[in-house]
């Protein structure tokens, strides 16, 4: 995905803010080899309880909309951060985050978020990817999270999320997060429409993976 050009040093709040919330909870995973950092998995979970103050008290809407709104240059010009393409990211993903609650189950309990996995490409391919998400559905489990959500930003990943039973809550699609009449981001790199939400349900995941290292 082209993000305006985004570099490191621009960015690199909005990074930390990012993983804020992971890195106090003992949800993620890391791969090594030997002494050398090959994948990391940051996971978060939110109970029952921080639903309402965190999608806004717009919690299991009978027929779930996305709200979309015709110009994000007002919401861009007032994000937290001091540079504008890091700014645009985060009202893209925090206008997605705030809106999540209108499409969750009445029956949740607990909500178990993936928030992000990087691997080496050196080390793709080799099941790193399978490890992160056996682990990450066995701890929600344990936490009583029996839904759980990611979002996905190209369609490689939302594909992936699909093997796992999960399934697209809702795709905000890139050409309609505009500023002052423009889309924002443009040139994705694996034809990707949108951020999807992806949601699944964390016993069903358990019981793919399981026949998954079966074969």
């Amino acid at each position: 995905m082209t993000f305006l050009d985004a570099k490191y040093e621009n960015t690199k709040e909005l990074i930390f803010d990012a993983i804020k919330i992971p890195m106090k909870q003992p949800l993620s995973y890391a791969a090594f080899d030997e002494n050398q950092l090959v994948g990391i998995h940051l996971n978060r979970l939110h109970p029952k309880s921080q639903f309402s103050e965190l999608f806004e008290g717009k919690l299991y809407y009978k027929n779930a909309k996305l709200y979309i709104k015709e110009n994000y240059a007002e919401d861009i010009a007032n994000g937290p951060y001091n540079n504008q393409n890091a700014n645009r990211i985060s009202v893209l993903l925090n206008e997605c985050l705030k809106q999540t609650g209108k499409f969750l189950p009445e029956d949740i309990k607990n909500l178990g978020y993936m928030k992000v996995t990087v691997i080496d490409p050196k080390y793709m391919g080799n099941g790193l990817f399978q490890y992160f998400f056996t682990e990450s559905f066995k701890t929600f489990k344990e936490k009583d999270c029996n839904y759980f959500i990611a979002f996905c930003l190209a369609n490689a990943s939302a594909k992936m999320c699909e093997k796992m039973g999960m399934w697209s809550a809702f795709c905000f699609q890139y050409s309609e997060f505009k500023e002052n009449g423009t889309p924002v981001f443009q040139n994705l790199c694996d034809g990707a429409i949108g951020v999807h939400l992806m949601m699944g349900k964390t016993d069903v995941a358990i019981k793919i993976l399981e026949e998954m290292e079966k074969k």
